[in-house]
């Protein structure tokens, strides 16, 4: 127990000697090039279900930026009569932002995207994993994972240096649903297959970093679904995450998303969604 005591201290001290660091050493994540892999893991008592995929923020101009983003499914559950496991694609999604700066403390984004159907018609493993996989992230990003829609998006956003060691970000995303067959419904609790449908995406963390840029926080998200049976989705997430300093270097994010609310919550209960989220790539 000593030792572990003298360890814990030792990489305090470590961590606390660091050099200084400004809020300008850390350049937004919505403000540079970046390209990586991530992975969402939900385990739940009958089965698991996975999200995987690349993303890829090219500067195409010191403001404008190109965004990308590919994306895959697993899933295996338990079934009436027996079990079923498959694996799929996504949708993928193009889009462009405007990352601005107002004050040296305050940054912003504005910008849209769109979703390509590339699962405009997927066979019935495709489809399955997609069913099962699609509220991984509480619903956020659903539109990656939705047979026969194609989605258009708007996004906006900010992060705000509070201190040199806390940070606060926010985004909202309305949605707009646009079926290509009337076969499949966005929401599991939604009745009305072939009609449009809006949803509204919003989020806020909070992150205490040290000088390094070693950070934990929390990410409080919400979608809101007017018209669906079920029309508000609450998420927490606790993380930590790596921010390269001077906006550079290997960035890194690990979160485990927690559904607060029905449909997909409590997480703790069965079934119900509770899940690991990895994120890696490259800054520049």
């Amino acid at each position: 127990m000593i030792k572990l005591g003298i360890v814990l201290a030792a990489g305090a001290a470590l961590l606390l000697a660091a050099p200084s660091a400004r809020a300008a050493d850390f350049t937004p994540s919505f403000a540079a090039s970046r390209a990586g892999g991530f992975i969402d893991l939900w385990p739940f008592q009958d089965g698991t279900a996975g999200m995987f995929g690349a993303e890829l923020q090219l500067g195409l101009t010191r403001r404008v930026f190109l965004d990308m983003s590919f994306t895959g499914a697993f899933a295996g559950a338990s079934i009436a009569d027996g079990s079923s496991s498959n694996v799929g694609y996504g949708n993928p999604t193009i889009g462009a932002h405007y990352a601005g700066q107002a004050t040296s403390r305050l940054s912003f984004f504005v910008g849209g995207a769109f979703t390509v159907p590339l699962l405009a018609d997927p066979d019935s493993d495709v489809a399955f994993a997609a069913r099962y996989t699609a509220p991984i992230r509480g619903w956020y990003d659903a539109d990656r994972l939705t047979p026969a829609h194609f989605a258009l998006r708007a996004a906006g956003g900010l992060e705000w240096a509070a201190t040199n060691h806390a940070y606060f970000r926010a985004e909202l995303r309305p949605v707009l649903y646009v079926p290509l067959r009337r076969e499949y419904a966005v929401f599991e609790a939604y009745n009305h297959q072939g009609e449009s449908i809006f949803a509204l995406e919003q989020a806020v963390e909070l992150e205490g970093r040290f000088s390094n840029g070693l950070g934990f926080g929390g990410r409080l998200q919400a979608v809101v679904k007017p018209g669906v049976n079920d029309q508000f989705q609450a998420l927490f997430e606790p993380f930590m995450m790596l921010s390269p300093r001077r906006g550079r270097g290997l960035y890194l994010r690990l979160g485990f998303p927690i559904a607060l609310d029905e449909e997909l919550g409590f997480g703790t209960d069965r079934n119900k969604l509770a899940t690991g989220r990895f994120a890696i790539g490259g800054q520049w």
